[in-house]
């Protein structure tokens, strides 16, 4: 995370890197945890302040949301792929509001840093918008699988498909990705 935002400093990426186990906790827990980590980064001589540089970016972050231009998203390079299926690439419509740029400007950074992606929030809050968004920027295809209580191995792994009246088994979408 420093290395691709060396601007944001430690106490930033601790956010980030953690946010998602910190949305968790109760709040008199969180602040505890924040705490014990904040302690621990100064015991073992990290700086957990700001760079003066990011001083002003949390007030930037809620003036001027990254845009697309140019083979990039705000800062973040946008390497597209190649999609094998065009039918598949996702073309939402899509309101750009800045909470939902940033993070795709985050998801961005990270994904090209060679990390997996974990969309984690409530019901309805915009976890596939921004999957989908993200995907149509990459021009990657999206598949979509459902999963209940009663998903079985078999169905991530095979799915059922009508060829000339011959039910065929062909690899589920989970074993093609």
């Amino acid at each position: 995370h420093l290395r691709a935002r060396p601007d944001e400093g430690v106490e930033r990426a601790v956010d980030h890197i953690f946010a998602a186990y910190q949305d968790f906790l109760p709040s008199a827990k969180r602040g505890l945890a924040r705490r014990v980590l904040r302690d621990s980064l100064c015991a073992a001589g990290v700086s957990v302040e700001r760079p003066e540089a990011s001083r002003g970016a949390a007030s930037a972050r809620s003036l001027a949301a990254p845009r697309e231009a140019n083979g990039v998203f705000g800062d973040a390079p946008l390497i597209k792929r190649d999609a094998a299926r065009e039918d598949l690439v996702p073309a939402p419509p899509f309101v750009e509001i800045a909470a939902h740029q940033w993070a795709l400007r985050d998801m961005l950074i990270d994904w090209n840093a060679g990390r997996h992606l974990l969309l984690i929030g409530n019901q309805g809050v915009g976890k596939n918008k921004l999957a989908d968004r993200f995907l149509m920027l990459l021009d990657a295809e999206r598949e979509y699988v459902q999963l209940h209580r009663d998903t079985s191995v078999q169905a991530l792994t095979a799915a059922p498909s009508l060829k000339d009246g011959v039910v065929v088994w062909d690899d589920a979408p989970l074993v093609r990705a």
